[in-house]
């Protein structure tokens, strides 16, 4: 189990919902405890995992305003920005210097953090991070400015290994001495082996049903 990384997103504190949430994706950016950017926000949510448990307390906010809220989505968990209100998750406040207080961070400091950000966006180029997308070179940038600001308490969680069974070509199991097990087979994320060292985003469902398929023929013949 060498290849485990984090998920971007979790909230450190709820133990209810197993999803991410990634407003990053729609515009908003992320701060650490002292109200400071600290990554590119729109890379892989691995990597993002990865930056936020570099921060201090392995936590960061991600932070937005009110058109950004208003574009989430109830029908992807993870754009699912109501929902996560409803739970009593997100964090709300009429203008960011109160925001700022009740995320324990100087308010000064997350203003010039959002104010810098949003001269990034006025002129195309972000100096400090160089993001250019909302998400994997989709999107464009969208400034923070439009009350009720929101906050996401977001830290990172392992969903899944990369680790599982050992399977052969037609998806038969085999134990630690390359034997096959008989009769029993195996497909989508119970396999081990598929991704390497690395994840790649929305292969879940395709594993499922391509393998699905040859471990079912294999059971057939």
């Amino acid at each position: 189990m060498a290849y485990i990384k984090g998920t971007f997103g979790k909230h450190p504190t709820d133990v209810h919902n197993h999803h991410s949430c990634l407003a990053v994706y729609k515009g908003a950016i992320a701060v650490n405890q002292n109200g400071h950017r600290f990554v590119d926000e729109s890379i892989s949510y691995k990597l993002l995992g990865d930056a936020v448990m570099a921060q201090p307390y392995h936590t960061g906010y991600q932070i937005f305003d009110e058109p950004i809220f208003r574009s989430g989505d109830d029908r992807v968990r993870i754009l699912d920005f109501s929902r996560r209100m409803e739970e009593g998750l997100m964090i709300k406040a009429d203008s960011l210097d109160a925001l700022a207080r009740q995320i324990e961070i100087p308010p000064d400091t997350l203003r010039n953090t959002v104010e810098r950000y949003n001269r990034f966006v006025d002129d195309g180029h972000d100096a400090d991070f160089g993001r250019e997308s909302l998400v994997h070179r989709q999107g464009q940038l969208r400034r923070i400015e439009q009350g009720p600001f929101y906050a996401y308490p977001s830290t990172a969680a392992v969903f899944g290994t990369y680790c599982g069974l050992r399977v052969d070509a037609e998806m038969r199991v085999v134990d630690v001495f390359d034997e096959v097990i008989e009769g029993l087979y195996a497909a989508g994320e119970v396999v081990g082996g598929f991704h390497g060292g690395a994840y790649m985003t929305g292969s879940a469902l395709g594993k499922a049903v391509v393998f699905g398929r040859v471990a079912a023929r294999t059971a057939l013949t």
